[in-house]
C-alpha cells in the first residue's frame, strides 16, 4: 500500500509541477507578446508624430518664406489695416495643409478650416472687415502650431 500512495504522491506531483511550468511559460508568453505589441503601437505613433511634425515644419517653413500678413496706412481713417495676402497663401500653405489635414493634430485641423470657410464666406463684410479676419484667423493657426512645439 505504502508504494501505491507514493505512486499516488508521485503522479499529483508531477502533474502540479506540469501545470505550474505551463501556467508560468503561457503568462511569460502572453507578456512577450503584450510587449510586442506596445512596441509595435509606439512605433506607429511615433511614425504619425514624425509626420505631423513634418507637415507642421512645412507649413511654419513656408510662413516663414512668404509675407501672408502686411498692413496698409488709410490716410481717410487714419488708420493701418490689416491685409491678408489669399494668393500667397493659396500658393504656399493651403496645399500643405489640406494635403494633410488628417495628420495635422485636431485644434490646428479646426483652424485651418474656419480659415477656409471664412475666406469663401465674405459676403456681407466691407473688405477691411474681412482682411482683419482672415489676419486674426491666420495669426491663430500659427500660434496653435508654435504651441505644439512648447
Amino acid at each position: 500500500m505504502n508504494a501505491g500512495w507514493a505512486a499516488l504522491i508521485g503522479g499529483l506531483v508531477a502533474s502540479l509541477v506540469s501545470l505550474l511550468n505551463n501556467w508560468f511559460q503561457t503568462r511569460r508568453e502572453r507578456e512577450k507578446d503584450n510587449r510586442l505589441r506596445n512596441w509595435n503601437l509606439e512605433d506607429k505613433e511615433m511614425s504619425r508624430k514624425y509626420e505631423e511634425f513634418k507637415v507642421l515644419n512645412q507649413v511654419l517653413e513656408a510662413d516663414g518664406q512668404e509675407r501672408m500678413i502686411s498692413y496698409e496706412y488709410d490716410s481717410e481713417s487714419s488708420k493701418t489695416f490689416a491685409k491678408f495676402n489669399l494668393i500667397k497663401y493659396r500658393e504656399s500653405i493651403r496645399h500643405i495643409l489640406f494635403n494633410n489635414l488628417d495628420l495635422l493634430p485636431p485644434k490646428v485641423r479646426d483652424k485651418t478650416r474656419k480659415l477656409d470657410i471664412t475666406i469663401f464666406d465674405n459676403t456681407d463684410k466691407v473688405r477691411y472687415e474681412w482682411n482683419n479676419e482672415m489676419s486674426n484667423l491666420y495669426t491663430d493657426l500659427i500660434k496653435e502650431i508654435l504651441k505644439i512645439y512648447k
